[in-house]
C-alpha cells in the first residue's frame, strides 16, 4: 500500500517531460495497476476466511459427499461467501462486535447485506427481552417491558442508573422482584408491570423473543401481517 499511495505521473510533451503529479483521488479505471490492488485484496481476504475455517469459526458448503467445501466465491464486483445458516455464523461475516439488532449497514456493503438489514426495523418493533439473570439487559436502553407499546420504560432516566441492568431490581437469591428498590424507581402502573414479569431462574442468560408468536419465533406470517397492518 506504501507503494500505491506514493506513486506519481509524468507527461511526455513535444520530447520534454513534465511533472512530477501525484494523484490525489485514488486509483482510477484503465490504471494498470488496478488489477494487482484487486488480487492483493482477494488474497487477503481469502487468507482470513481460510484462517476462520480451519478454527472451525465457519463451514462452507458442500455439494456432493465427499467434495470439498466451498467457502467462498470472488467476482470483480461480487463477492459471495457460504456458511451454515447459525447465529455464529452469521455474526462472524456481518456484525462480528455486537448483534444484528444493533448493527449497521457498514461501508461498501453488499446486496444480500442490504436486503437483510431491511427487517432490522420490524424486528426491533417486537422483539422483547426475556429476563433469566438480568445481568445482560440494562433498564433503560433495552426492551423487556411486554405490555408496553414499543418496550422501553418511558419514566425519566436517573443519571447515575444509566447502565444499571435488570439484575439490580432483583433480590440477591434471584427469586422475585425486590419491592423496595421497585418503589423508589417507578411509579404503581410500572411496578405492577414488571411485578407480572416471571424471573426464570433456571436460565443464566437473557435472550430475545417475538412478541407476537406465543413461541416467542419469529415467523414470516406475523411479520408480514404486522407490516399489512400498518401499510
Amino acid at each position: 500500500m506504501t507503494f500505491i499511495r506514493s506513486i506519481f505521473y509524468s507527461f511526455l510533451h513535444n520530447g520534454e517531460v513534465f511533472g512530477d503529479v501525484v494523484p490525489q483521488r485514488g486509483l482510477r479505471q484503465g490504471d494498470p495497476i488496478s488489477p494487482y490492488l484487486y488480487i492483493m485484496c482477494a488474497e487477503g481476504l481469502s487468507a482470513i476466511i481460510r484462517r476462520n475455517e480451519e478454527a472451525g469459526l465457519i463451514h462452507g458448503c458442500t455439494m456432493a459427499r465427499g467434495a470439498p467445501a466451498i467457502s467462498h466465491l470472488l467476482f470483480t464486483y461480487d463477492f459471495y461467501f457460504f456458511f451454515k445458516a447459525t447465529v455464529a455464523e452469521a455474526k462472524a461475516r456481518y456484525y462480528p462486535k455486537t448483534d444484528f439488532l444493533n448493527a449497521t449497514l457498514g461501508n461498501n456493503p453488499s446486496y444480500v447485506w442490504r436486503s437483510i438489514l431491511e427487517t432490522q426495523d420490524l424486528l426491533k418493533s417486537e422483539c422483547r427481552r426475556r429476563i433469566g439473570n438480568g445481568e445482560d439487559t440494562r433498564i433503560w436502553q433495552i426492551p423487556w417491558f411486554p405490555s408496553l407499546q414499543n418496550g422501553y420504560l418511558t419514566i425519566a432516566r436517573y443519571t447515575e442508573l444509566e447502565q444499571a441492568t435488570v439484575l439490580s431490581l432483583i433480590t440477591e437469591d434471584g427469586s422475585e422482584w425486590d419491592g423496595e428498590i421497585l418503589k423508589d424507581l417507578f411509579n404503581e402502573l410500572e411496578r405492577e408491570l414488571i411485578q407480572q414479569i416471571p424471573i426464570l431462574i433456571r436460565c443464566k442468560d437473557d435472550n430475545w423473543y417475538w412478541i407476537l408468536e406465543d413461541r416467542g419465533d419469529f415467523s414470516v406470517k406475523s411479520g408480514y401481517k404486522k407490516l399489512r397492518r400498518e401499510a
